[in-house]
């Protein structure tokens, strides 16, 4: 509200000064202190304007890296450097209006009526003279200034007008762009939204073949372990083993541990149970993401079995 109310008391004094400097109301020129008092009326407004556009600007972009990747962020980019060339013209007017001020009352007190003089007339004086023409020794009245050459006041005056129509321009197009800003989805928003659709394109699962071989005859496969979803925390684990015709077989017994080397976290046992065909565990739990190594164990008889080891990445938990 604050920022709504600002910019209607800048835009809209701006409009209705550069009116007023242009065409005057009834032929006299705006006084001074009228534009001083809405100078410090606007010096107000765009405090408030630059305090709250920041405000909100951080509550919409969220992050520094937004602002050039997202459509809204690269608006409010432009819109910032629009308001930058205004209140560029806002401090020329400034300057203007100070140097109005300053001399206003000096050409009021300029323009003041000279006193009258009044002359006696003496002996020897012709009333016959021609008009213009006094007594001899006198001086004749000097001409008056020449209203060609403008006064330090109407240049000033035609300054202001310049400046402040470029500021209400430009204070215009600042309205423009932030309408577009209101129909553009917010930087935050919009990286919230990519994620999400992201994370949604993932797979839910984290898929691993593991092959093995005991060197004895068809005792060579691979071990199908599907971890989901695949991420940081509680995970479900399943293992299928396929034989070398890739046909499911059973074996006696299958264990799974995982180790971080990194972060020198493990064994972890999965604890697989045999449900009937496949391998599972209801419950595995991942503590840190990264790259993991599976050391899986396939027992085919009493006295064949193998240790094969592969790497798999886990991934973080999306926020």
């Amino acid at each position: 509200m604050l920022h709504l109310l600002a910019m209607a008391a800048w835009l809209g004094g701006l409009i209705a000064l550069a009116a007023s400097l242009f065409r005057p109301p009834a032929g006299r020129a705006v006084p001074a202190s009228a534009v001083t008092r809405f100078s410090r009326l606007a010096f107000t407004a765009v405090v408030l304007l630059v305090a709250t556009g920041l405000y909100q600007a951080w509550r919409q972009v969220g992050s520094l890296e937004a602002l050039s990747t997202t459509e809204y962020g690269r608006t409010l980019n432009l819109k910032a450097a629009v308001v930058a060339l205004a209140l560029t013209a806002a401090w020329f007017s400034r300057l203007w209006t100070a140097q109005l001020t300053r001399e206003q009352p000096q050409e009021a007190r300029s323009a003041a009526p000279p006193a009258r003089v009044t002359q006696a007339v003496g002996v020897g004086t012709s009333s016959s003279s021609a008009p213009g023409h006094g007594a001899p020794g006198t001086q004749p009245p000097r001409e008056e200034a020449d209203a060609s050459v403008p006064s330090t006041s109407d240049r000033g005056r035609r300054g202001l007008r310049r400046t402040v129509a470029v500021e209400a321009v430009l204070g215009v197009a600042v309205l423009a762009i932030t309408t577009l800003l209101t129909g553009t989805q917010p930087s935050r928003a919009e990286v919230q939204n990519t994620a999400a659709v992201a994370a949604a394109q993932e797979p839910t699962a984290r898929v691993v073949n593991v092959p093995f071989d005991t060197g004895i005859p068809n005792g060579n496969g691979r071990v199908q372990i599907t971890f989901a979803p695949g991420r940081v925390g509680d995970n479900t684990v399943q293992a299928l083993l396929y034989g070398a015709d890739e046909g499911v077989i059973a074996v006696p017994e299958l264990r799974l541990t995982l180790t971080q080397q990194a972060q020198k976290i493990g064994p972890l046992d999965a604890k697989l149970v045999d449900r009937g065909g496949y391998w599972a565990s209801d419950r595995l739990r991942l503590p840190l993401p990264g790259t993991w190594t599976l050391n899986v164990t396939v027992r085919l008889t009493d006295v064949d079995q193998v240790t094969v080891t592969k790497n798999v990445t886990v991934r973080e938990t999306p926020a």
